[in-house]
């Protein structure tokens, strides 16, 4: 008899009828990258539709599960931390903020273990009252980090701080990610701290050191993880995390 994997909520997206050729529905949506990399360390990722938070008990759901991840996706309603929509701001989905806000309290409420990816790691810096960077060439003067709206990417060299948790997952104090955000965390939000940041300053991964175990990346390393041992690294100590507080 096999043993059973550890089951790992995933958010995904709402897309409305015509986004897919020849799909003549709505649709939840999400890459195979981040479902793939969770199946490859271990685990099986169950991939969660938007809810009405209000409508649901979300701490409820969350006990049948034994860890969250929470993916990338378009930009955060910038209204969630006080400020105006810049010009190239996006896509943005209050209904799924909320959702994903509701998701990651409850998860951290119950002190399990979490990763954010990308749009992740910038939804866990506004719950903890940080702010977020709307348009990184801004800030940087180039477009280094990646184009908004599935433009692509771009590779990066990240310094990992030596001893944080997500050097430990990489096994590294650098890694090579692939990016492709045009947005990304500013003032950092409360418990947080910066573990991961490029040559030009720009925050790529943060944790809580008093959590059992939440980490969140800015760069995709589900994108490459299946060629690329390193970038599996994440997840596999994730899966182990996981499966360590389920126990």
């Amino acid at each position: 008899m096999a043993l059973r994997r550890p089951l790992i909520a995933v958010t995904s997206r709402r897309l409305p009828i015509g986004r897919i050729s020849n799909w003549l529905e709505p649709a939840v949506v999400l890459p195979t990258y981040y479902v793939d990399s969770l199946h490859r360390a271990g685990a099986v990722g169950a991939v969660l539709a938007s809810q009405p938070p209000a409508e649901l008990d979300v701490a409820g759901l969350l006990e049948g599960f034994d860890g969250l991840m929470v993916t990338g996706g378009v930009d955060v309603d910038p209204a969630r931390y006080g400020e105006a929509p810049h010009p190239a701001t996006y896509g943005c989905e209050p209904d799924t903020d909320e959702w994903e806000l509701a998701l990651l309290q409850a998860a951290i409420d119950a002190d399990m273990p979490v990763l954010g990816i990308c749009r992740g790691a910038q939804m866990l810096n506004v719950l903890r009252g940080g702010t977020l960077l709307q348009n990184v060439p801004d800030d940087v003067g180039e477009g280094a980090h990646g184009i908004p709206n599935g433009g692509g990417g771009k590779p990066n060299t990240i310094a990992l701080t030596p001893g944080s948790r997500v050097a430990a997952a990489f096994d590294a104090v650098e890694v090579v990610g692939n990016c492709h955000h045009h947005q990304a965390i500013g003032a950092l939000g409360k418990g947080l701290v910066v573990t991961g940041r490029t040559a030009d300053g720009i925050v790529e991964a943060v944790e809580d050191p008093d959590a059992s175990w939440l980490v969140a990346v800015q760069w995709h390393p589900e994108d490459s993880s299946a060629d690329d041992p390193v970038q599996q690294r994440l997840f596999d100590h994730f899966v182990r995390e996981v499966a360590a507080a389920a126990r």
